[in-house]
This record gives structure tokens, sequence and C-alpha cells, in this order.
């Protein structure tokens, strides 16, 4: 700054010693300074040897700014050339997230060929990284391209966990294979059960329990078509919740209803045939031992009645549907066990003993009867749970 103010009056400070007169009013003849040490020169302004160092410090200042002004150019020259090749760098990369946009595209392609529709998340995600690329493409500097690259991290991340998530759908045509054929099986057992039940006249009474039987079924086919919506929309909470709630349906159906059709089935024609048939012999006998006048047949009588009784409350707790399947079991035991006191008794009471009647136990469906729950239905829940 000093220099520059120098160098602004280094004009003015040339003029000679002869430009300076005496001041205004002041007489010509001044006294001869010349032999004054420094001379009038030196005490008007600079003398030659000081200007011409002042010249030539002045054209040192000025290389040295152009130096400077040099160097500073070719500097923003060599950074701009450096940004521009970065620049140009960034953007030869831009391919490299065309191809992972691509394969994440490809791989949801393969999904939907597996039969797992694209779920909104993933489309919102495929959007978000089709308006990225576009970003990219359009980006001109480093600073726009910079955090560009930063936010393709986060971005792959959210594109995979929406594709994780859509992959479950893919294993949906299983389930939902798996849900038909069993749904098939119920309404072929309904079927079945139901001509069983014509054929031994139980028809009527099991109307009820048929009734129940088909609505449980038809519920559960509901909510297998409940499942195919939503698992385009939301398959984990189709595979988290809705799959193990279907598979327990269907194995409720199996042991509430299935298995509680084929029993009341047998229990039924046991109440409308073997066990009256047992009833009416013990009182068939009694009466014929009651012609022989001399023995006392009242005890017999006795059991007789308690079997007609017990009788009437098994009919009374199978009539229609069969809503506690233990009492009427207990109920029949207790029937069932008169037929020993009774032998007794008419061994004591006659001095012999004689083969009674005694029917045959149905209480509980046969296994070759008895309905099983597909073998691979566990192993099968406890993959897909």
């Amino acid at each position: 700054m000093i220099f520059a103010v120098v160098f602004s009056l280094a004009p003015v400070l040339v003029a000679s010693a002869e430009d300076y007169g005496p001041p205004a009013g002041i007489p010509s003849g001044m006294p001869d300074l010349s032999n004054i040490p420094g001379g009038a020169s030196a005490n008007m302004g600079p003398s030659a040897e000081q200007l011409e160092k002042m010249n030539n410090a002045q054209g040192k200042a000025e290389e040295m700014q152009k130096k400077g002004e040099e160097m500073q150019r070719q500097g923003e020259a060599k950074q701009a050339e450096a940004e521009a090749k970065a620049l140009k760098k960034m953007k030869g990369a831009i391919p490299n997230f065309e191809r992972a946009v691509k394969l994440f595209k490809d791989q949801v392609a393969k999904l939907n060929k597996k039969g797992a529709p694209t779920t909104p998340e993933m489309q919102a995600e495929l959007d978000k990284l089709d308006a990225f690329i576009v970003e990219l493409k359009a980006a001109t500097s480093i600073e726009t391209l910079e955090p560009l690259f930063e936010k393709f991290g986060d971005l792959a991340d959210s594109t995979q966990g929406a594709l994780q998530i859509m992959s479950k759908a893919s294993k949906f045509p299983q389930v939902d294979q798996q849900g038909k054929n069993l749904i098939a099986k119920l309404k072929k057992e309904s079927v079945n059960l139901k001509a069983k039940a014509t054929k031994k006249g139980l028809a009527d009474e099991l109307a009820q329990n048929f009734a129940d039987f088909d609505k449980a079924i038809a519920d559960q086919e509901t909510a297998l078509n409940d499942m195919r919506t939503l698992v385009k929309t939301d398959p984990d909470v189709v595979f988290d919740e809705k799959v193990g709630l279907f598979f327990d349906g269907i194995r409720d159906i199996y042991e509430n209803y299935v298995r509680e059709i084929n029993a009341s089935l047998d229990l039924k024609a046991a109440v409308k045939t073997q066990l009256p048939k047992f009833v009416s012999s013990l009182e068939a006998r009694v009466k014929a031992l009651a012609k022989n006048k001399k023995i006392d047949t009242a005890e017999l009588k006795t059991l007789v009645d308690e079997a007609k009784a017990k009788m009437a409350e098994i009919k009374k707790l199978t009539a229609g549907k069969i809503v506690d399947m233990e009492a009427v079991i207990n109920s029949i035991d207790d029937l069932t066990n008169l037929s020993p006191t009774f032998e007794d008794k008419w061994e004591e009471i006659t001095g012999k003993g004689v083969n009674s009647y005694e029917p045959t136990k149905l209480l509980q469906p046969d296994s070759k009867d008895a309905v099983k729950i597909p073998a691979n239905l566990n192993a099968y829940m406890n993959k897909t749970k």
C-alpha cells in the first residue's frame, strides 16, 4: 500500500529544481546556497539517484504484481482443470449407478415371475431410484453430485428392505395351493360324513353339526381369499400373522368338527340301536324271570329302572347337536357298568349265571375312522411361521 502511494507521487517528484522559483512576494535575489551541504536540490526534492531508485522499485513492484496475477491465473486454471477432471470422473460413475438400479429391477421382475406382486412400497422405492438417476444425469457440478453419491447408500438400503418384504410374497403361491388342498379335503369330509349320517338315519339329528362344519370351512375359504388380496400390498402381515391363523383354523376344524361329527355319529348310532337293545334285554329277562312267583325280582327291576333312567338321560344329552361329549360318554359308561351288577344280582337270585346281552361300546371313533390332520401340516406350519 505504501509502495502504491509512493509510486503515484513519483511523476511529481521527478521535476527538476529549475522548475521551482522563489515564492511570490520574495525578492529574486536569493543567496547562493549551492555551497551549502546538500545544496538547493537536497532541500527542494529527491536527488536523481533517489528518483532512479524509486523508479526501479516501482518497476520491480509492478513486475512482482504481474507475476502474482499470472500465478493466480495459472492456479485458477489448474484448479478449474482439476475440478473438470473430477466432475468428468464422477459423471463417468453414473453408469455404475444405472447398473445397480437395473439389478434391483431385475430382482423385482424375477419375483413377479414367481407370483409375487410388486408391493406399493417396492414401487415407491423403484420410483425413487428412477428419480435419483435423473438427478445424477442433470447434475453439472461436484457440489451437486457429492450429496447425491452419499444419498445412494440410504436409498439402496431402503430398496433392499422393500425387496426382502416383497420376496416373502413369492412363497405365497405354495401357501395358497396348500390351503386350497386342505379346504378341498374338508369339503370332501363334509360330503362323506353327511352320507354316513344319512345312511344311519342321523342326518336330521346332526343337521346343526353339519351347518357349523360347513360355515367353518367357508370362513377358512374367505380367510384364504383375503390373504390373496392382502399379500399384494402387505406380505409382512400375511406371513407374520395371517398364515399361522389360517392353518390353526384348519387344524381346529379337524379337531372340533370332523372328529366331533364322527364321534357323534358313533354315539348316536349306539344310542339309537345298541344301548336301547341292551336295556330292553335286561327288562325282558326280568319279566321272564318274574313269571316264577317263587323268585323275588324286585332288586333286578330296580336295576332295570336305573338303566331306563340312564337311557333317558343319554337320549336327552344326545338330542340334536351334542354340546357336552364328556357327559354323554360318562352316562354311557354308567349305563354299561350296570351290566356286571345286574349279572351278579341275577346269579345271586337264581343260583346260576346267564349270559347277558352286552352292547358293543362305540363310545369313540375307531382309529380307522378317525380323521387325521395331514402329516405334513405341522412341518409346513413350522416352516412358514
